[in-house]
């Protein structure tokens, strides 16, 4: 009790005054008079808790039931508020107290005083896809009349397409006629002013009667096609009609029968009508397909040659069947003589036709006869020769490097080598069978002599060898010798003693090859020398100094000279062979004689004594004089 005390006073304190006397509110409505009409209205009033208040008006939305503010009070008010030309629906007052008391919504529903009702009829065709389909409708509603329009929805689109609309304002049913099936709506008009709803109707086509063809066929060109076929469905047994009639024996019949084979491709449509009068047709289509257009070919052209590897291939089609055992596109090797193949083509429609092709096979010519040939390098490198009419001649043998025709092939070959072709004979266009030719250049050997010698006059030299890494034979000549006269055989050849330089010439021809080399081996022979000698001055006075010079055949590197006064030779030099020329006697007092023998330094024999020379000394006292 205390507590309620201390909150009525907290009240008191805040609001000034506290009325506890309880507020009752009053709704009177007024429905309109139909839908659509508003003159509906709504009066409310409120008592208790001082007596003043404010109300706002809310509609109720009927497609998405929200609450929509209508109408309100600006201030607050202690008299009955009306608001008018309200439309049927749901409605609720929001009431507001001055003295901030708690008020209760209010809700309320305005209805309408006069209901309208429609009846609509639609009535489907009488055949699928007909327009003799209908819709009725009638609207009653008291005294009401109305009007009517005919809307058909545009399927394509969704659109709605106005169709018909009554004249005038009717109060009995109406009639839209000649209607297809589709969705419909009647738009309702009332004379009073009342709305009345769209009627949306869907007027359905009866099943639909149906006739089914065999299918479609493909034939070839000529071909006869199979039976038609039909079977329709519907009200009753029916009844068939083919066209085009020509086409057939009887074209009255389900399953017609063709007159013959077709050239071209043709649609053949059946009409089905049950006892309605309703009509159905299906088609068939016939394709003509052509017949291929086969060729036949070879891999070779014909004439072919024995062994050669044959294709024939068809054209002009999908598969090929050959006969003779052939198979399309697959090598086989033919006999010689002529035949002619047929081939049976099929395209992907099945349609045949054949092709014919003749192959002639010629013989081949027998192997010819070739000649190989060898020659020592440096040599005149022979031609090959090939018997036959038209050798052809190949660098390998697969025979796929050409490279001459005729009888004899110069190689142009000039280096070491085994050079290996292949010729063959042409007949008729046909080759035969390769023969390996050979050319064969072989390296020289090499053979090597002993070396030079000098020797001297008289003597015979060192005996004379040559060797080579090759097996053969050696000969040995003179090489001033025009005839050639072998001196000896083998690789060891010992001279006679020699008076004068000689070379000697070794021929080797090796075995395998044939081939030779030579070498030479000059033996020098050293003469021996021959002097003369010679004084000055000649004569001489008593007391001159003598100058002795040699001359000699060859040249020379020692000498020996002497002279004689009456007593016997004596060395002119010590020692007795020297290698000073010319040399001085000097301080010659008498006549003297001189010689010189002279040698070179080679183990060789020294010359002979040079012709002696006198040199007489001239005095005064034994010179005649001579008068004049």
């Amino acid at each position: 009790m205390h507590s309620l005390k201390k909150y009525l006073i907290i009240l008191f304190l805040f609001f000034g005054s506290i009325d506890l006397v309880a507020q009752t509110t009053t709704i009177q409505t007024v429905n309109s008079s139909c839908s659509g009409i508003s003159d509906g209205s709504v009066v409310v009033e409120t008592n208790g808790c001082n007596g003043y208040f404010t109300y706002k008006l809310y509609w109720q939305n009927p497609n998405n039931g929200w609450w929509v503010l209508l109408a309100q009070t600006t201030t607050y008010i202690s008299t009955p508020q009306s608001f008018p030309s309200l439309l049927t629906g749901n409605y609720k007052i929001v009431i507001t107290s001055q003295s901030s008391c708690p008020v209760n919504d209010e809700f309320f529903v305005i209805n309408s005083i006069s209901t309208n009702s429609t009846i609509v009829t639609p009535v489907s065709p009488t055949c699928y896809g007909g327009l003799d389909g209908s819709i009725t409708i009638n609207t009653s509603g008291g005294s009401d009349s109305f009007k009517y329009t005919l809307y058909w929805q545009n399927p394509n689109n969704g659109w709605w397409v106005q169709l018909a609309i009554t004249g005038s304002y009717i109060s009995i049913a109406h009639m839209f006629p000649n209607l297809g099936s589709g969705n419909y709506k009647i738009e309702i008009l009332s004379l009073l002013g009342c709305s009345v709803p769209d009627e949306f109707i869907t007027i359905y086509d009866p099943p639909q009667i149906i006739v089914v063809a065999n299918s479609d066929q493909s034939i070839c060109n000529g071909g006869v096609p199979s039976n038609l076929t039909a079977i329709g469905t519907g009200s009753g047994a029916g009844s068939y009609s083919w066209t085009p009639q020509s086409a057939f024996t009887n074209p009255n019949l389900q399953n017609p029968i063709f007159n013959g084979g077709l050239n071209n491709t043709g649609i053949f449509t059946v009409t089905f009508t049950d006892n309605d009068g309703c009509i159905a047709t299906d088609f068939v289509v016939i394709t003509v397909n052509p017949l291929p257009t086969v060729t036949a070919s070879s891999s070779i052209a014909s004439p072919l040659c024995d062994g050669d590897a044959l294709i024939l291939n068809g054209g002009g089609a999908t598969t090929y069947t050959w006969d003779n055992g052939i198979v399309d596109n697959i090598p086989f090797n033919p006999g010689t003589g002529t035949v002619i193949y047929t081939v049976t083509g099929t395209d992907g429609n099945l349609c045949e036709n054949t092709a014919t092709i003749s192959v002639t096979v010629n013989p081949l010519p027998t192997a010819t006869i070739a000649i190989s040939e060898t020659v020592c390098l440096g040599g005149v490198v022979p031609d090959l020769l090939a018997y036959g009419s038209l050798p052809n001649w190949y660098l390998d043998a697969a025979l796929t490097i050409y490279v001459f025709t005729g009888n004899y092939f110069a190689t142009g070959e000039t280096t070491v080598g085994l050079y290996t072709y292949y010729v063959t004979e042409t007949l008729n266009g046909c080759e035969g069978p390769s023969v390996p030719v050979t050319l064969e250049i072989y390296a020289l050997p090499i053979v090597t002599a002993t070396a030079d010698q000098t020797i001297c006059d008289g003597y015979a030299p060192s005996s004379l060898n040559a060797s080579s890494t090759s097996a053969g034979t050696y000969s040995w000549v003179d090489a001033a010798d025009p005839l050639g006269i072998v001196l000896g055989t083998g690789s060891n050849f010992p001279p006679p003693p020699l008076t004068a330089t000689t070379t000697y010439t070794v021929n080797f021809t090796e075995t395998s090859s044939g081939c030779t080399d030579d070498d030479d081996v000059t033996i020098t022979v050293n003469p021996t020398p021959t002097v003369i000698l010679s004084a000055a001055p000649n004569p001489a006075c008593i007391g001159d100094d003598v100058i002795l010079t040699a001359s000699t055949s060859i040249p020379v590197n020692r000498y020996r000279f002497q002279y004689n006064t009456g007593s016997g030779w004596n060395n002119l030099t010590a020692p007795s062979w020297g290698i000073i020329n010319p040399v001085t006697y000097n301080n010659i007092t008498q006549d003297t004689q001189f010689k010189v023998k002279v040698k070179e330094n080679n183990g060789c024999n020294a010359s002979n004594w040079s012709p002696t020379i006198t040199v007489p000394v001239v005095t005064f006292g034994s010179l005649p004089i001579w008068h004049n």
